[in-house]
């Protein structure tokens, strides 16, 4: 389930090659709607604006949050929805119980409860530093979500290997499948 409020702050920027809405100091303006989605374990927090039917999803670096891309915001086209999630245990969005482990593969299965709860079929997957690493091992677990990926200053991720692609894979479906028999302690 996801819900979606107004934030009252703006984002700041300027851009020589397209022209943006700005207030009297000459600072181009984000109306962005505080956005929260429940997973089997607590809420994934962060921001949207925009309302067009192509769909960014962006993930910050290691110890960032859902600003990360605030001055890269008001540059996206007009068609697109922007949404910058903090992942798990950063910025506004709950930590992980105790027994999960904070690694990629937490990171990935919290993105596909997150886009599963907003009703994300397709998106474009926008990623920073280690959101750019978890980018890369989601969308080589779930291509059929990812239209499309974008990273920014990305580290080597742990293994691009298909055989593993493929058992994380088969593990997330078992893992999701089987969510709803199990009852987690916070």
């Amino acid at each position: 389930m996801a819900s979606v409020g107004n934030i009252e702050n703006g984002s700041h920027c300027q851009s020589p090659k397209k022209k943006l809405k700005s207030d009297k100091s000459g600072h181009s303006q984000i109306n962005w709607k505080e956005v929260e989605v429940e997973t089997n374990w607590g809420t994934l927090r962060g921001k949207q604006c925009g309302s067009g039917p192509r769909r960014v999803l962006g993930f910050h670096g290691w110890l960032d949050n859902a600003n990360t891309f605030d001055l890269i915001a008001p540059l996206l086209p007009d068609d697109v929805t922007f949404l910058s999630l903090d992942l798990p245990g950063h910025g506004d969005s709950d930590h992980f119980p105790t027994s999960f482990i904070y690694d990629g593969r937490g990171y990935v299965g919290a993105i596909k409860k997150a886009v599963t709860n907003l009703g994300w079929d397709k998106f474009i997957y926008l990623g920073h530093s280690m959101g750019a690493v978890v980018g890369i091992m989601y969308t080589s677990i779930f291509p059929e979500d990812v239209e499309a990926f974008i990273s920014i200053d990305i580290l080597k991720p742990w293994s691009t290997s298909c055989e593993i692609s493929f058992i994380l894979q088969k593990y997330f479906t078992q893992y999701f499948d089987n969510e709803k028999n199990v009852n987690i302690l916070h």
